[in-house]
Order: structure tokens, then sequence, then C-alpha cells
């Protein structure tokens, strides 16, 4: 065989190895994959028929309980269904959705009722400069949102403040989302809840700067800055 028919050989093998390399790669990315979709499905199905068939029997019961009460407390009553109705939204999003065409989303749009329903268990003072605000993708607009609320979750459920300044401002391609109180701070326990946690895993999926400036008995400011580069929403 001639030299040339050697190297063409050679480099034949070559690529035909390198091939089953790449080939036996993909498969076991595809392996896992499905491994992760299978694990996804099985938290889904357990959810949905546990924890959350759990909610919606509450929410009856709850429903149940308004006919047995006073006038007076329907009130409180329907306060508990509202926050029973959130927390079924809230699991609902853990589960499987089917693909959608929707692309970006209005962000204002979409924390805005959010902030509306954190005024039924405190005074809230909004600031809002989002003018020019562009479109976030999905995905952006879902931590967003998830952040905010477990931020304003933490206030109402462990600050003990009576109020809370929500400020949200748009201002050369900077998004600014800052949340103050005026209770007794973050205690040493919960900084490592699960609260804060979330807090920074939703900033680091962002990519985004988050500041907790916490003094006990003087209140917690909590500070997200996401720069907003248009041409990757």
């Amino acid at each position: 065989m001639s030299i040339a028919g050697l190297v063409l050989f050679f480099s034949f093998t070559r690529l035909l190895e390198i091939f089953e390399i790449e080939t036996e790669i993909k498969v076991r990315n595809m392996e896992a994959e499905q491994v992760v979709n299978n694990e996804r499905e099985r938290i889904a199905r357990d959810l949905h028929d546990g924890a959350l068939q759990q909610v919606y029997a509450s929410g009856l019961l709850a429903q149940s309980l308004k006919k047995h009460t006073r006038p007076e407390n329907h009130q409180e009553v329907d306060r508990i269904i509202n926050t029973i109705n959130q927390a079924i939204d809230q699991l609902r999003e853990f589960l499987p959705h089917k693909r959608s065409d929707v692309t970006s989303v209005d962000l204002a749009g979409a924390l805005l009722p959010k902030i509306e329903e954190a005024k039924q268990y405190i005074q809230v003072k909004t600031t809002l400069a989002v003018e020019n605000l562009p479109p976030f993708s999905v995905d952006q607009a879902r931590h967003l949102t998830a952040f905010l609320n477990e931020v304003m979750s933490n206030v109402i459920r462990h600050s003990k403040s009576t109020e809370m300044d929500i400020k949200i401002v748009f201002h050369d391609n900077l998004l600014t989302l800052e949340v103050r109180d005026y209770g007794e701070g973050i205690s040493p326990a919960a900084e490592q809840g699960y609260g804060l946690r979330n807090m920074r895993e939703r900033a680091r999926l962002l990519g985004a700067d988050l500041q907790i400036d916490s003094k006990r008995q003087h209140g917690t400011v909590v500070k997200l800055d996401l720069v907003v580069q248009e041409e990757k929403l």
C-alpha cells in the first residue's frame, strides 16, 4: 500500500473513531436528559397527586367554613381562601407546561398584581419609573416575579414591619428592584434559611447583582440590579 493510501486509511479510521466517540457522547447525553425528564415527570406527578390535592382540599374546607361563620368574619375567611388560591397557582408553576409560542413578557404587568396582593397584609408604598421598559424573556420575568414574591413574603411573615417600600426603576438599561422594610432585620438563623438562598439563586440565574443590607431592629433593604441587554430579549 502506498504512503498516500496509508495516510488515507489511517485518516479514515481516525474519523470513524471520532464519530463513534461523539455518537456515544450524544447517546449518553440523550439518556441523561431522558432520566432528568423522567424524574421531572415523577416529581410533577407526586406534587399534583400529593401536595396540590391537599391544598385543593384546604381551599374547599375554607369555602365550606365561610358558610358557617358570622358575616363579620367573612373577610378573614376570604383572605384565607385567597392565600390558598395563590399557593395553588404557585404550585402549578412547578408542573410541566406545554411549550408556548410566547417569547417575551410585560414585566410591569407581571409584577404589579403581586404587589397588589401584598397590600392585603401590609401597607405598601410603591415607586415606579419603568418608562420604555423593554419586554423581558419568559424566564427572566418568571425569575423576577418569583424573586419579588420571595422578598415580600419574607417581609410579611418575618420582619414584623407594618409597612414596606417597593421601588422598580429602569434607566440606562439597568433595572433596579428594591424592597425596604422597617422591621426587626434579618436574624442570624434566617441567614441560612431557604428564603435568602432562593433570592440569591434567582439573582444568580438572572446574572444580576444582589445586595442585602439588614440591621437588627432597623429593617432590611433588598436591592437587585439587572443589566438588560435588549438584543438577548
